[in-house]
């Protein structure tokens, strides 16, 4: 499997449990993260990336494994989030989140100069 759409709770465990197996069978051990490309409308999009991971201390980070499924499940079930995937092969789900009202906000820049 390299890439996989996530439509149901099914495809969300399927998900979970080849992250997890490649988690632990990874050489590498590369965490897989979350994409989620915020789409502002008129054709603009944002992105904004995490991993499940907390850092406890210089060099110690805590990995909570059954927030794969937890997130997966949130992402799948909540009413503006759309095109739920995971790429195996990049380590990597992604997901977009309909979120108009984010490009309405910033019609006016702060940061420009006044002629």
């Amino acid at each position: 499997m390299n890439e996989l759409k996530i439509k149901t709770v099914e495809d969300a465990v399927a998900a979970s449990n080849n992250i997890l197996a490649n988690l632990v069978s990874n050489a590498a051990h590369k965490l897989t993260e979350f994409n989620l490309l915020v789409d502002e409308g008129e054709g603009n999009m944002t992105n904004i990336a995490w991993t499940p991971t907390s850092q406890l201390a210089d060099g110690k980070n805590f990995l909570m494994v059954e927030d794969y499924i937890k997130t997966i499940i949130l992402l799948l079930t909540h009413p503006r989030i759309t095109d739920i995937e995971y790429n195996e092969k990049e380590h990597v789900i992604t997901a977009v989140f309909w979120a108009p009202e984010i490009g309405k906000l910033q019609t006016e820049n702060p940061y420009e100069e006044e002629p």
